[in-house]
């Protein structure tokens, strides 16, 4: 158990040689490369990810084709609550699902599948691919306040956002051009959601894979096998040649941006330790995306919080 990464069998950097899915997907394409070999080797016959509208509204999606996979694949900054289609796969008869989120849905899940409470969930679920996260944002304070009226940029104009260490979003000019606009995370922070406050988890630790970029070079993104499951997955892209890997570049750096997440401050706001965060108190308003939006964990609400390794478990 890595006190700031969570447990994990494996990290190294890996990169999608596809060239369709670089194209379409972040930085390195390694999570949608994975959902398509998923698919291809029956592990799993759906996947729960996030698309978005013109005006980059998130919007949870169920996938049940690669084409669907291609078409969802990239980041949406703004929140979604994507286990609310947790339901809409049960109805359809899919029973291997893949499920993509930050790590507030990561836990969310892990919830789900240690409780007795959502028994027809958790026959359902099969793989979890964590995102790194430091902290979401809202959408009105982000895209409506900040981009729109301050920086004069449309959210329909935006055609790509990067986020490593900084906020890179590359705009859709008048003249059909690509102006790239950089921001300091620093200078966002108020835009930030409150349920990130109580949140200690970057590497997304519940997750069979973890997947992000910083300690990568540019280009590449940092992966993090935690179970025996995402290992298997991970070696089967690598062997078909979906996926190239490498050793990662900067562990240290890593381990560094793991940690500012599990201090107590988010910009100028304090942020809740971890002895503080129980389910009870998120249910009380904290309102932690999925935790809130997707109407299935009242019951584990209600629960004790219970250590873990190095974060309350809620």
């Amino acid at each position: 158990m890595d006190e700031l990464l969570g447990p994990y069998l494996e990290i190294c950097s890996t990169r999608s040689t596809d060239e369709n899915v670089l194209r379409k997907a972040q930085i390195g394409g390694t999570v949608t490369s994975l959902l398509i070999q998923g698919m291809k080797d029956e592990v799993i016959d759906s996947a729960l990810l996030v698309d978005k509208d013109k005006g980059w509204i998130g919007k949870p999606r169920l996938a049940t084709t690669t084409e669907e996979i291609l078409d969802f694949a990239g980041t949406k900054l703004s929140e979604a609550s994507v286990l609310t289609c947790w339901r809409d796969a049960i109805k359809t008869g899919h029973k291997k699902l893949a499920i993509v989120g930050m790590p507030c849905v990561t836990i969310a899940e892990h919830l789900i599948d240690s409780s007795p409470d959502f028994k027809e969930f958790g026959e359902v679920h099969r793989l979890k691919i964590g995102i790194f996260c430091m902290e979401a944002f809202n959408y009105r304070g982000l895209f409506s306040e900040f981009l729109k009226d301050n920086q004069k940029i449309k959210p329909s104009n935006i055609q790509k956002v990067d986020v490593k260490g900084r906020m890179i979003i590359h705009e859709i000019t008048v003249e059909d051009k690509i102006a790239v606009h950089t921001y300091s995370l620093k200078e966002l922070h108020k835009y930030s959601m409150l349920g990130c406050l109580p949140c200690h988890d970057y590497a997304a630790e519940y997750a069979d894979i973890s997947i992000g970029s910083v300690g990568s070079e540019d280009g590449w993104n940092t992966t993090i096998v935690r179970t025996k499951l995402g290992k298997k997955l991970l070696d089967s892209a690598v062997a078909s040649g979906l996926l190239v890997k490498k050793e990662l570049k900067d562990l240290e750096h890593l381990r560094k941006v793991a940690a500012l997440k599990k201090t107590l401050k988010i910009g100028e706001r304090t942020r809740e330790p971890p002895s503080r965060v129980t389910r009870d108190w998120i249910s009380a308003g904290a309102g932690v995306m999925d935790y809130t939006h997707a109407g299935i964990l009242k019951p584990i609400l209600k629960e004790p919080a219970k250590d873990k390794g190095s974060q309350v478990l809620w």
